[in-house]
């Protein structure tokens, strides 16, 4: 079947506007979608950006107080050594001159022990002496 030019040409540029209509209509509800979805990812995006500070703040103000919770720590313990320092240089020399007096007393005592052994064999020759011969050869 042959159309004429003129309806042929009218039917082509209705067939165009509506695929033109067709395509505005796609397009726009395209980039409606776009948009929304834009929209929501920046949302989104706003929203962790937020949470990240608030948490981030958090974390700092723990930290700052774990500093300032340390610089009270190491202040009382220098405090500490400071105040105690005194009291275990005085053990220390107590338990240096305890040791002394042991040891003089230990060299005494040895002295004395060596003084009573030589003492007991002196006695024992003057006993052994004193023994008649035949009790002599036994108490070697």
């Amino acid at each position: 079947m042959f159309m004429p030019s003129e309806k042929r040409d009218e039917k082509q540029k209705k067939l165009l506007s509506t695929i033109e209509k067709h395509l505005q209509q796609e397009n726009a509800q395209t980039a409606a979608a776009i948009n929304e979805i834009m929209q929501t990812v920046n949302e989104l995006h706003t929203k962790f950006l937020v949470d990240y500070a608030a948490c981030e703040d958090r974390i700092r103000k723990k930290w700052v107080r774990i500093q300032k919770e340390n610089e009270v720590l190491e202040k009382y313990m220098a405090e500490r050594v400071k105040n105690e320092e005194p009291k275990y240089k005085a053990a220390w020399d107590e338990n240096v001159t305890g040791l002394s007096k042991a040891r003089a007393s230990y060299k005494a005592f040895q002295g004395t022990v060596k003084e009573l052994a030589s003492e007991c064999s002196d006695l024992s020759d003057i006993r052994r002496a004193a023994l008649p011969a035949k009790d002599r050869a036994r108490s070697r």
